[in-house]
């Protein structure tokens, strides 16, 4: 929990548009967001279900979400999760709504987020990345439930950083690219030399790294937690994606091993 005051009504014009209740979860606090009261999608009448890693059951598990009816009024309001593998396992999202329920305010969360999505579920997110990033991922996600949006954004540079430096390094040792050809580049070069063994979310989005270097520098803690959802999940995004490509090539060598070794046997 925390006692920062909300941000300012001048804030509303940065509202976004509700999706899914893993959006609403996962955001900072302080979030704002618009919602139809009535959207299945997000309210569905049996509860919605969320992934996610329950720190009491100490595993991933899937959150059943309730909350007070009806959705459409002002003032503050409690979300409910209950862990579907114990349901005396309980977490909290607190908001506060306003328009008769379509526009409501994040104004805090337990446990923290960070600790919702738990040490194996960061773990098996950043699987085949640096053994930094899942403990810098948390601690972004911490830093911005406790609401220190600049902090959060410089966890989240690090790992943008250090897998374009990764990246850099396989190239170089497979004798794809020189090291040479990176020195004095910006990263935008650099990103742009590597296209062929990033994710193509990043490599279409190259961008983010400039917002998140714009974050530490220039913007208010108020607008980094503003835009750290997009953040978040955009770095979740590029894992997943270099995650898919990986086991992919991992499955491929497999089977290989596997082809040569019955031509071998049946010559």
């Amino acid at each position: 929990m925390t006692d920062k005051q909300p941000p300012k009504d001048e804030n509303a014009s940065k509202i976004e548009t509700l999706k899914t209740l893993d959006q609403l979860v996962f955001s900072a606090t302080y979030s704002a967001f618009r919602t139809d009261p009535k959207d299945q999608t997000v309210w569905p009448r049996d509860g919605g279900l969320i992934e996610g890693y329950c720190p009491s059951c100490k595993k991933n598990t899937t959150w059943r979400a309730s909350w007070p009816t009806p959705l459409a009024t002002n003032g503050p309001e409690t979300i409910t999760l209950r862990c579907r593998r114990i349901d005396s396992h309980r977490a909290y999202v607190f908001v506060v709504r306003k328009e008769r329920g379509h526009t409501f305010i994040k104004t805090g969360q337990f446990p923290a987020a960070s600790i919702s999505h738990g040490a194996e579920y960061l773990k098996s997110l950043f699987k085949h990345t640096h053994h930094s990033d899942a403990d810098e991922f948390g601690l972004a996600l911490r830093a911005a439930a406790e609401g220190y949006g600049i902090g959060s954004l410089v966890y989240l540079r690090r790992i943008f950083e250090r897998l374009i430096r990764t990246r850099i390094d396989e190239a170089v040792e497979q004798g794809e690219l020189k090291k040479e050809q990176f020195r004095g580049k910006g990263m935008r070069e650099k990103i742009n030399l590597l296209k062929d063994h990033l994710p193509d979310f990043l490599v279409e989005h190259s961008q983010i790294y400039a917002i998140l270097s714009k974050g530490m520098h220039e913007l208010t803690e108020e607008e980094c937690q503003r835009h750290f959802d997009t953040l978040q999940q955009s770095i979740r995004m590029i894992v997943e994606e270099d995650n898919e490509a990986r086991d992919r090539l991992e499955r491929r060598r497999a089977l290989s091993v596997s082809i040569r070794e019955i031509d071998t046997t049946k010559s």
